[in-house]
This record gives structure tokens, C-alpha cells and sequence, in this order.
């Protein structure tokens, strides 16, 4: 949750910028002097508010704390999001009037109506998005799938971020009877259960505990299961939050695949279920280690991978033909975008070329689960939480 300084500055340019083109505009109509002094209360609060994160983001000790202060960022967004958009329309308009002596009020319009638009996505976004859980059905028509393996099914899921949650369990608890009314044979966790701390797990093995799959229930830990995003008192300290991380989420009831594979049988065929720990382009960190998690395997055996990033399926998986699926997560698909059957958009495509859905390359499959939770701004846009099942069939 630490601001860098590029993005801090952006931001506090923006921020500044909006209010003082604002003021300018409007200054003429406002005369009482202190109507104009709590014209810039807010902007004040939020330039204090982002120099708290800075400072102290990696220091919260409780993830409470942390729960609170996103929503200080969806406020932030709420109220600037609009008024920049606003501003811009607004400069453009007076621009137009300066250059060629008109001034087109339907600037200035299109400036109200898309800032209006803005804001409703925005509340909409936190107080209907996020909690709009669905499950997604695909099929995934395998090459050389044996004839055991047609029609096994996968629930997959990602990205819980309990914490973000605070006390609030009402969609995990959706999500999890939706699981179950799949009626899978394998369920997936594919990382980030938690944001840092391992007490976020409290409270939800009761709830965990009531999924239920013929073949079992499988975890890898994600980038934020390790408590990367603090600042520890000690490193025993971080080591210890992980250790009682991995015992909580073993307390849901997963099998948790730390650089390691299990192998299943069914209907006669072997069929291995393989997860790495935590493998990231930098800055994320690289824990994962595909070679000891398939140590002892056969390539004749088919294998699902579940891995949190869905970069290290580009960067070491293509190419083991025997891994036929990866199951990854870790994007969100930006918790924004359009996702319809002509567009399939969202910034996470800027950073990530896997971002969300199904890919192929070859015989090889990964799939991009957008996540159950969410982080930074607690709120989702076009891109509601996602629970998938996945059907394995053979190909024709």
C-alpha cells in the first residue's frame, strides 16, 4: 500500500492542479472568504492523508488498519475522479474560446455528463462491483486428454485478500456455497488469501471447511501471503506471520503445494496436481521453484500447475507440454474493464499479456482467474469477482 514517489507525485500534481483551476473558475462567484477557505479543507485533508501512507503504510499493525485506509483511496477517487474530468473538459472549453473567440458550452457538458457517469461508477462500483460474485462456466477442449480425464471439473478461485473483508464475511460466504453448488471434482486457490497478516484467517475456517470436492482442495500462496508489505519488528517476526500463514490456510482445509505435486487417480489415470510457491517479474519476488515441484513426476502423466502469476507461465512453463493447464491469478483484470464478446479491455493489459480468461499457446492452456477480492480501492468496475468452472474435454 506504499505510495512510490513517481506515482505520489502524479498524484499530488493532479490533485493540486484540479483544485486550483477550480478555484480560479469559480472564485468570482464565491465572496464570503470563508466559504473559499473550506473551498480547500479537502484538498488539504487528502494531501495529509497521502503523506500518512507514505509514511506509515508499512508500519500498520493491524490489518484493520489497513481495511480503513482503502477506503480513504476509493474517497479520494470519488471526489477528484469527477472534478478532473470536469477541469479537463472545462480548460478545453475555454481554450477553444481563447483560440478562435467562441466558446461551445458542449464541451463543458460532455465534461458534467462524464463526471457525473464517473461518480456513479465509482459508488456503484464499491457498494455493488465488488460483492456481485458470479461463476463463470468454460469448457477447455485438451489434446491427447485421456478418455478418464472428459468431463473433470475444476472450481477455481483467487485472490481472497480476507482481510480487506474486515468482519464483513457475507461474500465470502456466497462464494462459497456457489463453489459448492458446482459440484467440482477439484477445487483451486491460486494465492493471496491474505494481504499480510496471518489473523486475517480468523474467523473463516468455519466457512472454508464447508467446501467440499471428490478429489480434494488445493492451494498456492500468492505475493501478499508473505507478509512482503509490512515492515517487521524482526525477520523471525515475518517468518513467524508466514509459518502460522500456511498453518491457517491448511486450517481452511487446502492442501497447500509449496514447490510440490500431488498425484491423483481417476477413473484409473494419474493425473498430477502440481503448485509452486510465489514466481513474479521484479519487483514481485521469485519463491517459486518449478523443478523441485515437478521433481519425481513423469511426463506421461498430465499435469495441472497452479501458479499466482500468471507471467511465469510465459517465462518457464510453456514448452513442458505435460503441464497441459495452468491455473493462475494475481491481476484482478485491474478491477476495472470491458469484457464483452466483441472487447476484451482492461489496463491490466498494459502490465500483464495474460491478464484475464483463457489462453493457448500450443497444447498448453492457462487461465486467468480475475479474483474474489480486491485491493488498493475496494471496489470492481465491469469486472465483478469470479468463481470458474472449468470442464476438461477431449478434442474433436
Amino acid at each position: 500500500m506504499r505510495m512510490h514517489l513517481i506515482p505520489l507525485i502524479l498524484l499530488l500534481c493532479s490533485i493540486a492542479i484540479t483544485d486550483g483551476w477550480l478555484y480560479y473558475r469559480w472564485r468570482k462567484k464565491v465572496q464570503n472568504i470563508w466559504l473559499r477557505v473550506l473551498y480547500w479543507l479537502p484538498t488539504a485533508v487528502f494531501i495529509g492523508f497521502l503523506a500518512y501512507i507514505t509514511l506509515e503504510a508499512e508500519n500498520f499493525a493491524s490489518y484493520k488498519t489497513a481495511a480503513q485506509v482503502i477506503w480513504g483511496f476509493w474517497l479520494l477517487f470519488v471526489i477528484y475522479a469527477p472534478k478532473m474530468l470536469y477541469a479537463i473538459f472545462d480548460s478545453i472549453s475555454i481554450l477553444f474560446h481563447n483560440l478562435f473567440n467562441v466558446r461551445p458550452k458542449i464541451i463543458s457538458r460532455i465534461g458534467s455528463f462524464l463526471a457525473i457517469i464517473t461518480l456513479i461508477m465509482l459508488v456503484s462500483g464499491a457498494i455493488c462491483g465488488r460483492n456481485r460474485v458470479h461463476v463463470k462456466q468454460i469448457t477447455i477442449n485438451v489434446p491427447s486428454l485421456p478418455e478418464a480425464l472428459n468431463n473433470f471439473t475444476i472450481a477455481h478461485f483467487s485472490d481472497a485478500h480476507l482481510g480487506n473483508w474486515n468482519d464483513h464475511k457475507q461474500t465470502i460466504e456466497k462464494a462459497i456455497a456457489l463453489i459448492n453448488e458446482q459440484k467440482p471434482d477439484i477445487i483451486v486457490f491460486s494465492g493471496d488469501m491474505v494481504n499480510n497478516f496471518s489473523e486475517e484467517l480468523v474467523g473463516y475456517d468455519t466457512i472454508f471447511n464447508r467446501l467440499h470436492a471428490t478429489y480434494g482442495k488445493y492451494a498456492v500462496l500468492g505475493n501478499h501471503d508473505y507478509g512482503d508489505y509490512t515492515q517487521w519488528e524482526s525477520h523471525e517476526a515475518r517468518e513467524r506471520n508466514l509459518q502460522q500463514t500456511i498453518q491457517g490456510i491448511r486450517g481452511l482445509g487446502f492442501d497447500l503445494l509449496l514447490n510440490e505435486h500431488r498425484t491423483l487417480t481417476v477413473n484409473g489415470r494419474k493425473l498430477d496436481i502440481v503448485g509452486v510457491e510465489n514466481w513474479g517479474v521484479p519487483p514481485f519476488k521469485q519463491y517459486g521453484d518449478l523443478d523441485a515441484a515437478l521433481q519425481g513426476t513423469s511426463d506421461s502423466v498430465p499435469k495441472i500447475l497452479i501458479s499466482h502469476d500468471s507471467s511465469h507461465w510465459r517465462a518457464e512453463v510453456i514448452g513442458k507440454e505435460s503441464i497441459f493447464l495452468t491455473l493462475s491469478g494475481h491481476t484482478h483484470a485491474a478491477q476495472i474493464g470491458i469484457i464483452t464478446k466483441n472487447i476484451h479491455w482492461s489496463p491490466s493489459k498494459w502490465l500483464y499479456p495474460e491478464w484475464e480468461g483463457l489462453y493457448q499457446e500450443g497444447k498448453q492452456f492457462l487461465y486467468v482467474n480475475r479474483g474474489l477480492g480486491y485491493v488498493g480501492v475496494p471496489m470492481r468496475i465491469g469486472v465483478p469477482p469470479e468463481i470458474t468452472l472449468i470442464r476438461l474435454g477431449l478434442q474433436k
